[in-house]
């Protein structure tokens, strides 16, 4: 019997488990590669945080039948970057990627007021929070912002931009920085969107041959969305979170995702639509 199945089947064991699997990936800032391989199809998705790659991590992990404690903590096959150009260089390859703006936005509401940690190095509030019992700011100290829960929207923003990837949580990092690039150019087959998450799922499904009805979509006991479902209907869509300031201030920090996906538009072009 595999680990994994043996801490399920004992409720005070899993629950250690999960904790353990989540610690570590807070840690290390990561989960995993950020690809699946898909053998059998000649294919390779390339996970991007908060872009379905929880959902897709699950119907990966059908395909492939495997098992973990959480979607974050299986251990899935994965191309090298040898291996990416030149054993699977004929692989269908493709990802998920999400507005910007809704993405940071999804961040803030769904894990950071929640009181996920998501500074680099992950230590870095906790040591700020010490001395702030004593009242010493130490923020003087740190190069770019310390992430603290206490933080309005805007200012949340306004930290997220004026640091760099190399110091961002991997759910606020840009996301072209988990997909192959040469010269600034995407080494991708196709890139489908949240947006329209649906239609482009099947366009891939089909495209590798594999049939999503077969599929069991193993659900993890414990493992709750971050957001309940009247806790999603009490948001309102993402455009109305943001002003014209805070607004200009991802797209110029995220500008590489914004033309790359082709998500550019005006914070009044954004309103309008859910006018």
């Amino acid at each position: 019997m595999k680990i994994s199945k043996l801490f399920k089947k004992i409720k005070p064991l899993e629950k250690i488990g999960r904790i353990f699997q989540k610690t570590k990936i807070r840690i290390d800032g990561s989960s995993q590669a950020s690809n699946i391989l898909l053998k059998e199809f000649d294919a390779i998705y390339f996970s991007i945080p908060k872009a379905a790659s929880r959902t897709l991590r699950l119907k990966f992990s059908d395909v492939l039948d495997l098992d973990g404690l959480t979607p974050y903590s299986i251990s899935f096959p994965y191309a090298t970057k040898s291996d990416l150009d030149c054993k699977y260089s004929k692989f269908f390859k493709f990802c998920f990627v999400r507005n910007p703006w809704d993405r940071l936005a999804s961040v803030y509401f769904g894990k950071f007021q929640r009181g996920i940690e998501l500074n680099r190095p992950f230590y870095k509030a906790k040591i700020y929070h010490f001395f702030k019992k004593f009242k010493i700011n130490i923020s003087f100290l740190y190069k770019y912002p310390v992430l603290v829960k206490e933080m309005t929207f805007d200012e949340f923003i306004e930290a997220v931009c004026q640091t760099p990837d190399k110091y961002l949580d991997k759910h606020l990092k840009s996301q072209h920085k988990f997909i192959p690039m040469v010269q600034g150019s995407l080494k991708l087959d196709y890139v489908g969107k949240i947006e329209s998450f649906k239609e482009d799922l099947d366009f891939v499904f089909k495209r590798i041959g594999l049939d999503e009805n077969k599929l069991k979509t193993m659900r993890y006991r414990g493992y709750k969305q971050k957001l309940s479902e009247s806790e999603k209907k009490s948001l309102k869509p993402f455009p109305y979170y943001y002003n014209k300031h805070t607004w200009n201030l991802v797209r110029e920090r995220f500008k590489t995702d914004i033309e790359l996906f082709y998500y550019d538009e005006t914070w009044h072009e954004a309103l309008a639509k859910y006018e």
